[in-house]
């Protein structure tokens, strides 16, 4: 071809548009080629397609016959590829514009006809849609031409029935009106031979016009042509090239609203997925799961359920085997349109697999009667219809497979579960006996007789099919399901039970054991319903046919009663309460032994449930037989009480826990007889566990029974025991019985026994209680800490245990409500402990309180007062708490005090740092010296805060407040290590504060110095006394005094007697202005009390010899002041001299001077300085021994009568109080009679006159004006 240039001369002759000729010989030759060479000539079509779609089109007719021979030719030649190479320029021209390009083009693609059979099959399902399509084209040369071409395809039909019916269907393509016509005639073909490509070709463009259309009955009849179509073709190759356009159309028929026209979509889709591979519909697969999910309508996920359901029948049960786990799961989705689709599904498989779901249906069954009891009613009714299918198609041939399902749902707790697998059961039983249930049943409902419509035979089919023993289980079910509590699976059952039963009575004799052991087990279930029914269907039983069955149910119940099975046991007993409720009197009368024995040997059963049931039982009975049931039973449990055993008290708690009311007060008077024992006391400890309210008449009774045999029982210890649990089992409405009994053996006096025995009991119960018995709380208290006084061991260790439990209680009660909120409950009752704890402390040895000398004694009193403390609700409630505190400290011993130190400070100086009145403060102030007292080194992590807290309160307001930290400082100054911060701090108090607290700060320092001694160092001290010593010349009285004070308490610490003697001369140096001698006679009366307070007389009689003459100076001085002062430093060394033993009489000169020099100062002008002197000599009188004061007296005695004719009262008073103690007249005159003998006649007799006269009057030893008011620290 190459070498002489023929293709090229051909095509070139093809193109000229001059010589027809010549056009028409270009195609022969062509034409000619292609014949003889083949598919050599293949590689060229492409080349000269153009040409012959040009030639088809000519104006030439022997051109144009030239052309079409040619395209014959060509196309019957070409390969599977040399078609596809053809192909795209053939449709190209097909959608040219020029119409003879069409026409052409449609030419050719009709010439495509004459292709081996082979390509034809690849090319018809391209070329028929095109040539369909042209044939409404708007040139009438392409439709006719179209035509034509659609006839030549319809020539090379091979199958005689298509070729027979080839002119409707070429019509119908021609004409879309006519496409009903042809479907019915392919419909009404009856086909023998296989169904061959260009068929295909020619009847699926009609199959896809009904498809579309609107008319169902249309769509119905394409779709069932499709199936059938699949199953016509030889080869399922020739299918394919149409999947791509049947699949959607059928997806979109599956969804159709029309019930019918999805069943037939889903037949035609099964029976294409036949002829696909598994991987050809993978995405159909998952288009129909997704759709099946879908939110869309009802009819959506019907179709896709039908569509799969279909798929997995046409692929096998691999596919199935794959899918069904998710079915399966999906049909509990918690959606209610997912589980619709997926039960949907389930309803359409026994129809699609038929046989091949057989061993699934252990697997599917029990799913689709779930789903009967779905709360949504469209998914109940759809599993219903799924089930119904199961039966229907496999109850014959897989019975074995069907029957344990519906059996198991028979029982189930859903009753809509229950009803549906009546209704299996029902069609079950009609395919076994051919006897429509519901038919035989006809309308009867439960009110109906008795006898049935069964009859023998039928009866015997279904022994015969199932089995007598599988047989009797299920009619036992349906007729324990007679009695169920919804109406629907009462009335399915009653209908199931006439259909098959002839005689009632004869079938019950039959079944009866089976029966039987079936309602034991349902009366021995958790469900209430399940034992409900079970009882109502033995009641039912019993009552109908009464002694015909009752002599066969109570043996077997007897024998059950010795079954292992413990619920089977406990399902006897309910049994057993049914068959008495359903039997009058003298039906129960024939069997009450063994009726009886029965009830007693469950009532003692192992078993917790067991004897529930068995109480059940008896409760029965008693309603029967009355009080004859208590005396049947209860003495035979009781006669067993001894035997731990038997389980006879078991049997009583039961009983007492149903019918206490009756019960108990037949038990009480036997089990509180006196003497108590401990298997008397442990059954009434275990019975009032279950008596409720029963109990609280008896609580006396029992409570008093128990405490008598806590003392004198044969186990006093296994009494006490059983005793808290009686406490315990105390209902609400008992509380108030019980808790005052016990208050009221709490203040038996009679014995400490019953003391002791009240408060364990008590304790045990403020334990363990949830009960609420806040009205009482405070009885119980004032009750609990009264026992702290009492002697007796365990009284105090069972009232501690009982108080410590009743503030548990209160501190956990709040808890309950806050659990961060602080506890405040026992604050509540701060005085009514304090108030107890006052009348112990005064009845208490000089040892303290028993009860809070005892270990951690004050451990259950503490919470009382610390909570008031820190949050009582008012001032006086805090006082009150701090009062209690300190009145514990006082009246506890050391030891026992020691633990709770650090319990009791901290709160105390928290709540002092805050701003609370003076009261609360001053009682705080009280007990934290008592505690720094009696405390010691436990103490010692407070003491820094102390110091600060003392410090700082010498600013308050309150006097009382002041003085007790003065006094709390001096304690502090003993156990501190560093002395010198307190007296700088001290110091600059003195100095930045004013008035009283400036006072104060001196009493402190005075204190502090003159505890310290050489704690503080010389840098401090010496600040210390310059600032004294200034302080000591101001202008202010009481700042001079307290500064003089201060002064003389540090000179009294110096311990060199030279140094002290030179502080002496140095304090009596009478040189500067008054205020300095006044400031210094202060300080020496200061330093004089200060040496005496520490029992350094020694030292003061040494010093004080040499000075006397400079002390009588004082006498003369000029300033009042200095003279009072002056007489109170007499007092004090006259004081310090008569402690020192002077039996040799050395220091009796310095004595008779000071006592010759107050003789002088009682004479003196001033009325202030008499009244000092006074009150100095009768101090020196009132601590002194009679005896060290010989020869001394009568030097002072008549000057002070001298000032008994004062006319100033304060000095008259004091001088009349001296006289007391100078002369005893509080021991009578005896002593004014010695001192008269020393004394001239007519001063002897006013002496004696005198004393006659105030002896006769009555003489108090003690007055208010003898308040030492010089005593070292006092407040």
């Amino acid at each position: 071809l190459k070498a002489h240039d023929i293709m090229s001369t051909l095509q070139a002759a093809a193109a000229d548009k001059k010589s027809e000729g010549r056009r028409q010989g270009a195609l022969f030759g062509f034409e000619a080629l292609s014949e003889r060479l083949g598919r050599l000539f293949e590689p060229y079509v492409i080349h000269i397609l153009p040409i012959l779609l040009n030639s088809c089109g000519d104006n030439d007719p022997g051109v144009r016959e030239a052309a079409d021979a040619a395209a014959k030719a060509v196309m019957s030649q070409l390969s599977g590829q040399g078609v596809k190479l053809v192909m795209p320029a053939l449709l190209q021209g097909v959608e040219d514009r020029a119409w003879r390009t069409k026409a052409a083009a449609v030419d050719l693609l009709g010439a495509m006809a004459y292709c081996a059979p082979r390509q034809l099959g690849t090319c018809l399902p391209t070329i028929v849609p095109v040539m369909a399509a042209a044939v409404s084209d708007s040139h009438v040369k392409v439709r006719e031409g179209a035509k034509a071409a659609l006839a030549q395809v319809g020539h090379v039909i091979k199958n005689p029935e298509i070729l027979a019916i080839a002119p409707i269907l070429l019509e119908s393509l021609s004409d879309p009106d006519k496409t009903a016509k042809a479907l019915e005639v392919v419909i009404e073909t009856t086909f023998v031979n296989a169904v061959d490509a260009p068929s295909l070709a020619l009847l699926v463009p009609v199959v896809q016009r009904g498809l579309r259309t609107r008319s169902t009955d249309l769509k119905k009849k394409a779709a069932t042509i499709v199936g059938n179509m699949c199953n016509l073709v030889s080869d399922p190759k020739d299918v394919s090239p149409y999947l791509g356009d049947l699949l959607p159309i059928l997806k979109t028929s599956i969804l159709d609203p029309s019930p019918e026209m999805r069943t037939t979509a889903a037949q035609a889709l099964g029976s294409l997925v036949k002829s696909m591979e598994e991987s050809d519909y993978e995405e159909l697969e998952k288009y129909l799961l997704l759709t099946i999910k879908s939110e869309g309508g009802s009819a959506e996920r019907g179709g896709a359920a039908l569509g799969l359901s279909e798929l997995l029948g046409a692929s096998g049960t691999e596919k199935l085997e794959g899918v069904l786990p998710e079915v399966l799961l999906q049909c509990e989705n918690r959606l209610p349109h997912i589980r619709e689709g997926y039960f949907q599904l389930l309803s359409c498989l026994p129809t699609s697999m038929a046989s091949s779901l057989e061993p699934y249906i252990p697997r599917v069954l029990p799913t689709v009667l779930k789903g009967l009891s779905d709360e949504m009613e469209n998914v109940r009714e759809i599993a219903l219809r799924a089930g119904h299918g199961v039966v229907d198609h496999y109850a014959e041939t897989a019975m074995p497979l069907v029957l344990p399902a519906i059996e198991r749902g028979l029982y189930d707790e859903q009753w809509r579960i229950r009803s549906s697998s009546v209704h299996l059961l029902g069609d079950v039983l009609s395919k076994i006996t051919g006897r429509n249930w519901k038919i035989y049943s006809g309308n009867a409902t439960v009110d109906d007789l008795d006898e049935g419509t069964g009859d023998k035979t039928s009866e015997g089919k279904i022994g015969e099919v199932l089995g007598v023993e599988r047989r009797n289980k299920l009619l036992a079910a349906v007729y324990m399901l007679r009695s169920d509590m919804n109406p629907s699976v009462c009335v399915a059952s009653f209908q199931v039970w006439k259909s098959v039963v002839q005689s009632q009575l004869r079938t019950l004799k039959t079944i009866l054991p089976v029966l039987m052991d079936t309602l034991i087990v349902c009366l021995a279930s958790p469900s209430e319903e399940k034992k409900a029914v079970a009882g109502r269907a033995m009641g039912e039983m019993v009552s109908k046919l009464g002694e015909r069955v009752l002599s066969d149910v109570i043996p077997i119940l007897q024998r059950e009663l010795s079954e292992e099975n413990p619920l089977q046991r406990a399902g006897v007993c309910l049994g057993l309460s049914e068959v008495v409720a359903n039997c009058n009197r003298q039906q129960i009368s024939l069997f009450l032994d063994d009726v009886v024995s029965t009830v007693r040997i469950a009532l003692c059963d192992g078993e917790a449930e067991v004897r529930a049931a068995a109480a059940v039982a008896f409760d029965a009975l008693l309603k029967a037989i009355g009080q004859r049931a208590i005396e049947e039973v209860v003495p035979a449990l009781l006669s067993q009480l001894g035997d731990d055993s038997s389980g006879a008290l078991q049997g009583l708690r039961q009983l007492l826990n149903l019918r206490g009311k009756i019960v108990l007060p037949f038990l009480i008077p036997q089990l509180a007889a006196p003497p108590m024992s401990a298997s008397n006391a442990k059954a009434l400890g275990a019975l009032a566990e279950v008596a409720g309210q029963a109990l609280c008449p008896k609580i006396p009774t029992i409570l008093g029974a128990l405490s008598d045999g806590m003392e004198d029982g044969d186990d006093p210890e296994q009494i006490a025991v059983s005793a808290e649990q009686v406490v315990m089992a105390v209902p609400q409405e008992g509380v108030r019985m019980m808790l005052l009994e016990l208050l009221r053996r709490l203040e038996d006096v009679t014995t400490p026994q019953t003391r002791a025995s009240s408060a364990r009991l008590m304790a045990a119960f403020c334990k363990n209680t949830t009960l609420d018995f806040d009205d009482y709380k405070p009885e119980m208290v004032k009750g609990l800490v009264h026992l702290f006084g009492a002697e007796e061991e365990p009284v105090l260790q069972n009232a501690h245990a009982a108080l410590a439990a009743l503030v548990a209680n209160m501190e956990a009660s709040e808890n309950k409500e806050d659990a961060k909120a602080p506890s405040v409950s026992c604050g509540v009752h701060v005085s009514t402990v304090l108030e107890e704890v006052k009348l112990l402390a005064n009845a208490a040895p000089p040892s303290g309180v028993p009860g809070f000398n005892r270990t951690k004694g004050l451990a259950p009193l503490l919470p009382f007062f610390l909570q008031a403390l820190m949050h009582g609700a008012t001032p006086e409630t805090r006082e009150q708490a701090a009062v209690g505190l300190g009145e514990l400290v006082q009246c506890t011993s050391e030891a026992a005090l020691k633990p709770m130190v650090v319990q009791m400070s901290g709160p105390l100086i928290r709540i002092i740092g805050d701003r609370f009145p003076s009261q609360v403060k001053a009682a705080i102030l009280k007990t934290l010296l008592l505690l720094l007292q009696k405390g010691g080194v436990m103490m010692k992590p407070f003491l820094p805060q102390l110091q600060t807290t003392f410090v700082k309160s010498l600013k308050e307001h309150s006097k009382l407040v002041r003085a007790r930290s003065v006094r709390g400082l001096a304690q502090l100054v003993t156990m501190i290590t560093r002395v010198d911060p307190l007296i700088n701090d001290l110091l600059a108090g003195v100095k930045t504060s004013e008035g009283a607290g400036r006072l104060s700060h001196m009493e402190a320092l005075e204190a502090a110095l003159g505890k310290a001694g050489k704690a503080v160092s010389a840098g401090v001290v010496a600040s210390a006394l310059t600032s004294l010593q200034e302080l000591m010349t101001d202008e202010d009285d009481d700042l001079r005094m307290h500064a003089a004070a201060a002064y003389g308490a540090h000179s009294a610490s110096v311990e060199e007697e030279e140094e002290l003697s030179n502080q002496v001369s140095s304090l009596l140096d009478s040189e500067g202005p008054w205020t300095r001698r006044h400031g210094q006679t202060l300080a020496l009366t200061s330093l004089l009390k200060h040496l005496r307070a520490n029992a350094r007389g020694p030292a003061a009689a040494a010093v004080l010899a040499p000075h006397v003459d400079k002390i009588k100076a004082l006498v003369k001085d000029d300033r009042v002041p200095v003279r009072e002062a002056a007489a109170s430093v007499c007092g004090n060394a006259l004081r310090v001299l008569l402690e020192l033993e002077d039996a040799a009489g050395e220091h009796m000169p310095v004595k008779l001077a000071l006592w010759k020099i107050l003789a002088l100062l009682c004479a003196d002008r001033a009325a202030e300085v008499k009244g000092e002197a006074m009150r100095a000599i009768k101090g020196v009188a009132k601590s002194s021994d009679p005896v060290s004061l010989e020869g001394q007296v009568e030097l002072v005695v008549m000057p002070v009568m001298a000032c008994l004719r004062e006319k100033v009262v304060p000095v008259r008073t004091a001088a009349e109080r001296a006289m007391v103690h100078l002369c005893q007249l509080f021991a009578g005159e005896a002593r004014s009679v010695e001192i008269g003998e020393k004394l001239k006649a007519q001063e002897k007799e006013l002496l004696l006159d005198y004393c006659k006269r105030q002896v006769a009057k009555g003489v108090d030893v003690n007055a208010p004006s003898d308040v030492d008011e010089d005593e070292v620290y006092e407040e």
